[in-house]
């Protein structure tokens, strides 16, 4: 319901970090505030901050918000590098798909011709291909 992994919590019991009350029934109960917190703690592990730094940062031991800012700036711009990897990927996927979506109506526009050594491809674009990946070479084939 929190969104957090029932060893996280239990985690965060053992570190102290929440209170826990357990019935005779053996479920767990927590107070409000430890809802607050328990929801504080899934939000920063939403956001990639490892385990032994919200343990850190909550249990008390730093109380330096500069310390926090530059270490919540730091993972900011991981995030932000992350993203552009994922933008750029999602780009190259597309013109990937651009490329399938056209093999139907290009169909009957390319030649195609083998031999033992050797499958060629031409088009105005691609130029020739090798079968050999060790001999692979772009080659510009002006017509």
């Amino acid at each position: 319901m929190l969104g957090c992994e029932t060893s996280a919590i239990h985690y965060y019991e053992k570190e102290d970090l929440i209170e826990v009350e357990k019935g005779k029934n053996g479920h767990r109960y927590y107070n409000v505030v430890d809802i607050f917190r328990l929801l504080f703690y899934a939000k920063y592990r939403s956001m990639e901050i490892p385990m032994k730094t919200i343990i850190t940062q909550f249990g008390g031991e730093e109380n330096n918000y500069k310390l926090i800012e530059e270490r919540e700036t730091k993972y900011k711009l991981k995030a932000l590098k992350k993203a552009k990897y994922y933008m750029d990927l999602a780009d190259a996927i597309e013109e990937h798909l651009v490329s399938i979506r056209k093999i139907k109506q290009l169909l009957n526009q390319y030649e195609f011709a083998q031999s033992p050594e050797v499958t060629i491809m031409w088009d105005d674009e691609c130029g020739w291909l090798s079968k050999n990946r060790n001999s692979q070479k772009i080659i510009v084939v002006n017509i």
